[in-house]
């Protein structure tokens, strides 16, 4: 690492300075990072997606995806068609640039809140598993195996239906206390993570 990138902020970087701040400290899960360095990174991120979307739209067009859902009774429910608008492997090239980047920082704007950094992964995990276990209750396992499979047809069994709420509250809860974290300002002075982002602050 660079002084340049290891020294405190001495004003609100731009969104220039944001991203090469992140790729300088890839690796770097240890310190504070500023509100403003996070997301004008994910700002960055956000658009090249967009930008690389339509041009993989542009080039190769939109994925078509068609489902079928199979009552108990045997009836059928369907098809349904999904349109899916990709950036191929050109976003998944981009995204996995800036997976390391994007966690270190992350990671680091936790510690400007004075938490630790592994909270970050809670908004992925939880919701996660949630997902998992809703699709197993809701259709049941041949219903998920469909999708696992990708055999196109859904079987419901309507199981766990009252579970639902349950799922929905375990699977955006810890997303919504993070990201309240995320844009919340830092604390004020040294915390147990280091000094403050910004040169100078109190």
């Amino acid at each position: 690492m660079t002084d340049r990138f290891d020294a405190p902020l001495q004003k609100t970087p731009t969104l220039t300075e944001a991203v090469r701040r992140a790729f300088g400290k890839a690796f770097v899960f240890s310190g504070r990072a500023a509100r403003a360095e996070f997301w004008k990174f994910a700002l960055f991120s956000l658009l090249v997606n967009l930008v690389l979307v339509v041009i993989w739209s542009m080039i190769f067009g939109a994925s078509v995806t068609t489902l079928q859902v199979t009552a108990p009774d045997g009836s059928t429910v369907g098809p349904f068609t999904q349109v899916r608008y990709s950036s191929g492997w050109l976003g998944t090239i981009f995204n996995l640039a800036c997976l390391i980047p994007a966690l270190s920082l992350a990671w680091r704007r936790l510690h400007d809140r004075d938490h630790r950094g592994w909270w970050i992964l809670v908004p992925t995990l939880v919701p996660l598993i949630a997902m998992q276990l809703l699709m197993i209750f809701f259709f049941g396992i041949s219903g998920y195996w469909s999708v696992l499979t990708g055999d196109g047809a859904l079987h419901y069994a309507g199981q766990g239906a009252g579970l639902v709420p349950l799922f929905f509250l375990a699977m955006f809860a810890p997303s919504i206390y993070v990201f309240v974290q995320l844009v919340s300002s830092g604390t004020a002075g040294a915390n147990r993570f280091g000094p403050p982002p910004y040169a100078g602050a109190p």
